[in-house]
């Protein structure tokens, strides 16, 4: 089976992206610029260590990596899959291929938010267990939810025609959900940001995620969940963790106890 090329069919019904939007290697991050190394943290999602990413996630602990539901509901079924960490390069979308220190580790287990709804991307979060603990730094999880016209940074992997070698980062800002609920129906588990000409998230973004850099350290607010690939005036859709906290806490928690 292959995983990658479900996930961008899928990916392409949830953005709502059509016709000549989506290319053969994804579309990816709109009018940002390179990142720096400590985004060590940002994952990229495959189907084996020499394959194509076909998402992204966020390593949360050093045994768990968060991302959207709508990248992994529909491909786990006892299919393999890994998560590469670590690597800010990369090359032609093949984590394999001019790793830094990077490292491949197989996915154990998938827990799906019980809140989920495929159709309206509520609740849109998927955690993964990883069969062994990482040795990279995980990122900082919110302790308060971030507000309105705040600037925010996403993670992805470059231009919007071809993915750039280096991972790519673009400032967003915030917008209120009653601002953003005259796009989109969107609810509490749900934040907005961007709608600035050509820069923007696109659907091979999902999964990745959106940053409040602080002085001690990065902090995730979100996941790419919606992307409008740089359309002036309409926002990107991110899966807002902190409505997710508590249902992060129980899975964690779980799976120390095991």
């Amino acid at each position: 089976m292959n995983i990658s090329a479900t996930i961008i069919a899928a990916a392409t019904i949830v953005a709502g992206v059509t016709g000549n939007t989506v290319h053969t290697s994804r579309q990816l991050i709109l009018g940002g610029h390179t990142a720096e190394s400590s985004q060590q943290y940002v994952v990229g999602l495959c189907d084996s260590p020499s394959q194509n990413s076909f998402c992204s996630g966020v390593l949360i602990t050093k045994s768990h990596v968060l991302t959207t539901s709508t990248c992994v509901d529909q491909v786990w079924d006892g299919i393999s899959m890994y998560a590469a960490i670590g690597a800010r390069f990369n090359t032609g979308l093949n984590f394999s291929n001019g790793m830094q220190n990077g490292e491949h580790i197989k996915v154990e287990t998938i827990q799906i938010h019980p809140e989920f709804n495929n159709d309206t991307t509520s609740y849109d979060f998927a955690l993964l267990t990883l069969r062994k603990a990482s040795q990279f730094t995980p990122i900082q999880q919110p302790t308060a939810d971030a507000k309105p016209g705040m600037y925010l940074k996403a993670f992805g992997s470059g231009s919007p025609t071809y993915p750039d070698a280096l991972l790519q980062v673009v400032k967003l800002e915030v917008w209120s959900n009653d601002r953003c609920d005259d796009t989109y129906e969107i609810d509490d588990s749900m934040i907005c940001a961007g709608g600035e000409n050509g820069k923007s998230t696109c659907i091979g973004d999902i999964g990745g995620p959106l940053v409040h850099e602080t002085k001690s350290g990065d902090v995730l607010i979100g996941l790419v969940s919606m992307a409008e690939c740089g359309n002036e005036g309409t926002p990107d859709v991110f899966s807002r963790v902190w409505s997710a906290r508590d249902w992060l806490i129980e899975c964690i928690e779980s799976d120390m106890l095991l």
